[in-house]
C-alpha cells in the first residue's frame, strides 16, 4: 500500500470502514478519524507521490493553507498516520501546525467579571434570568 495512488476509491473506503470499527475508538474520535480520513481519501484521490509520507506532508500543507486551527490539523494527521500505520505503512514523524499554548489576551478584567455578575442579582422581575435563594 505504498503507492497510495493505486488503491482504488472504493477499496480505500472499505479500508477506512474497516479501520473505524475498531472497538477501541471512541464515538467522538470515530467521528472525527472518520471526517479526517474522508478528507485524505479525497484529497489523495488521483494523486501520485513517491511515498505514503510525501502524501501525508502535503496533505498536511493542505489543511494549513486552508487555516483550519492547529489542533485540528494535528488530530487529522494522527487519524491518517494510525490508518496508515494499522495499515503497516510508516510515515515516521511529520510535523504538523505549532499548537499556541498560551491564555487568551483577550481575558475580561476583574472589573468585567464583576459587572456581569452584578447583572444576575437583579430581582426576578426586572430579570427573569436573575438567580432566585
Amino acid at each position: 500500500m505504498n503507492d497510495l495512488a493505486l488503491v482504488e476509491p472504493e477499496a480505500v473506503r472499505a479500508l477506512l470502514e474497516k479501520f473505524l470499527e475498531d472497538p477501541s475508538f471512541a464515538p467522538d474520535t470515530r467521528r472525527t478519524y472518520r471526517s479526517a480520513l474522508e478528507k485524505f481519501a479525497t484529497f489523495a484521490q488521483g494523486k501520485k507521490w513517491a511515498t505514503a509520507r510525501e502524501a501525508v506532508v502535503e496533505f498536511v500543507k493542505q489543511l494549513l493553507a486552508a487555516n483550519l486551527r492547529p489542533n485540528t490539523v494535528q488530530l487529522y494527521k494522527a487519524a491518517v498516520t494510525s490508518f496508515l500505520t494499522h495499515h503497516g505503512v510508516s510515515v515516521g514523524k511529520i510535523k504538523g501546525a505549532k499548537r499556541s499554548r498560551r491564555f487568551l489576551k483577550d481575558a475580561l478584567e476583574p472589573e468585567e467579571v464583576r459587572r456581569m455578575l452584578d447583572v444576575w442579582k437583579v430581582a426576578p422581575p426586572n430579570n427573569p434570568l436573575a438567580l432566585s435563594s
